[in-house]
């Protein structure tokens, strides 16, 4: 699976939306000498356990057109396989939920686009620093494993919590599947809070 250097992409940035959500998450600080191996690791899908349902849900997008034309012919066939899809789907989040290794992942709040994420940590990152990130997005469990360079890394007013810190990382590499995704997300959650917000003045 195909994936893209973000970097190349700087001048974009501006064009993605951002929005403010919760995303439980795991990082880790990559090696220079690392990198590329790690790059190839996850274009391949050798974290599979952990991104399962953004595989589905990626196979999903790839299958919507064959199905809508396969509910013109045939609607039977249609409702039938959209059952099976559904129950994959059902299988996928049982898997996620029952993975012990979530229960190491922290949620926080962060705000996020496509291009990159600001989020509070427990440490400091030198600017320039690779972090490898694990996110899982709700309430899909879409997990993501990216990397992301430090814009910067600025101690924020304490308030008793674990994260004493405000990083701003810009993605460098994101499988393609997995920024069709994310942007995905970050439309849904921006179309329920214009409903909300659509809802609070009609009240």
């Amino acid at each position: 699976m195909s994936g893209t250097n973000l970097l190349d992409e700087a001048p974009d940035r501006r064009e993605y939306f951002r929005i403010d959500d919760a995303v439980h998450f795991q990082y880790r600080v990559v090696a220079d000498a690392d990198r590329a191996a790690r790059e190839r690791c996850i274009a391949q899908g050798l974290e599979c356990d952990f991104t399962v349902m953004s595989s589905l849900a990626a196979i999903g997008q790839q299958s919507a057109a064959c199905l809508r034309r396969i509910e013109a012919s045939n609607p039977d066939v249609a409702e039938y396989l959209a059952m099976l899809e559904k129950k994959i789907d059902v299988l996928g989040r049982a898997f996620i939920a029952h993975d012990a290794d979530l229960a190491s992942y922290r949620a926080a709040p962060v705000n996020i686009s496509a291009g990159g994420v600001a989020m509070h940590t427990s440490e400091s990152f030198d600017s320039g620093a690779v972090l490898e990130l694990h996110m899982l997005l709700l309430p899909g469990l879409h997990g993501l494993i990216c990397h992301a360079q430090v814009v910067s890394s600025e101690a924020i007013e304490d308030d008793g919590g674990d994260y004493a810190y405000l990083t701003r990382l810009n993605f460098t590499y994101l499988r393609d599947n997995d920024r069709d995704t994310l942007i995905r997300h970050i439309l849904r959650k921006q179309g329920e809070m214009l409903r909300q917000r659509r809802c609070r003045e009609e009240a």
